[in-house]
């Protein structure tokens, strides 16, 4: 089952600020070299925040941004955490769940806009995951 990344205002603002200001030097000079490099920067970021999202296999879960992916088995996956950090992550929210796997060696941080059904489908998967309470908190208030 394919979620796709929740998508905050803030983190827009951030992204599209980022490609409007790389376009600047065009708009005062005419630079050529600018609107190309803009466009160039502006389709990575476009296709980002269009492609942004996670895949549930039956074992394995898909993280997808842009042209990356990774690859996470589920088995190894032993904590799902409610967090807010702000690390640079395929995640297009900072309302974010924090994926822990392969004993403490990797970290992930994504934001499924359907937090519920994406955690639910994880834990039928492998009923082995703890889940933080805050976590199941929000699911119990959607």
């Amino acid at each position: 089952m394919y979620f796709t990344s929740k998508k905050d205002v803030l983190v827009g603002i951030v992204v599209w600020g980022a490609v409007a200001a790389c376009s600047i030097p065009f708009f005062m000079d005419g630079n050529l070299a600018a609107l190309l490099i803009t466009a160039i920067i502006g389709a990575f970021f476009g296709w980002a925040w269009c492609k942004t999202g996670y895949e549930v296999t039956g074992e394995e879960l898909i993280v997808k941004t842009g042209f990356t992916k990774a690859v996470i088995p589920i088995a190894s996956i032993y904590k799902l955490t409610k967090t807010y950090n702000p690390s640079s992550a395929p995640a297009l929210s900072f309302n974010r769940i924090e994926v822990l796997y392969n004993k403490g060696m990797g970290i992930a941080l994504i934001s499924p806009r359907d937090r519920q059904a994406f955690v639910k489908l994880l834990i039928e998967r492998n009923p082995e995951i703890k889940v933080d309470e805050k976590l199941l908190e929000e699911q119990g208030n959607e």
